[in-house]
């Protein structure tokens, strides 16, 4: 509430507040569409954690320009599992996708989590390869609106990893995928 109600020159003094997410805040401030958009996240069993929880992921805020808060469907990682990063070209060779879908498999079978975008190619193949282990977790960071999948064709995957590890995004519900996201 005391960041809803602050003005500009406050929330520039508040550390790890960064100046789009100052922008966001200001444009924000309307009562009835974030009870809208609460509700429709609740609804869709849409999570939110910002930097001052302990649910943040510790790994996460160690990153330089951390985003303050994330969106999630599913779970975090555990803090107490190993996590690899797997990003990868998205037009790669067949050979070289099923290259990481092994390597997904292989670090699944060992109880090491991934994390990835769950983009085209290598990416989507690392996924895959964790999904087809019973207990493994994968994670995909979504470059739009947790309630986006994207690439359509990816549907299957990002629905599993709901079940299976979770999708985290930094931008909340609806906004569209870009390039620079």
């Amino acid at each position: 509430q005391a960041v809803y109600e602050a003005d500009t020159a406050a929330l520039e003094k508040v550390d790890k507040l960064r100046p789009k997410d100052i922008r966001s805040i200001a444009l924000s401030k309307n009562p009835e569409e974030i009870e809208q958009a609460w509700e429709k996240c609740q609804k869709q069993k849409i999570h939110f954690v910002w930097q001052g929880e302990k649910e943040y992921p510790t790994k996460l805020r160690q990153i330089y320009d951390a985003p303050f808060g994330l969106f999630y469907k599913g779970s975090l990682p555990a803090e107490d599992r190993p996590v690899l990063a797997v990003v990868g070209a998205r037009n790669a060779s067949y050979k070289s996708c099923q290259l990481a879908y092994r390597m997904g498999k292989e670090l699944a079978e060992n109880g090491v989590a991934v994390v990835s975008g769950l983009a085209r190619g290598i990416d989507i193949g690392a996924q895959k390869g964790v999904l087809s282990v019973a207990v493994g977790k994968t994670y995909g960071v979504m470059g739009c609106g947790i309630d986006i999948c994207y690439p359509r064709e990816h549907i299957e995957p990002y629905t599993l990893m709901q079940r299976h590890g979770g999708i985290v995004s930094e931008y909340p519900p609806g906004v569209a995928p870009r390039p620079g996201n």
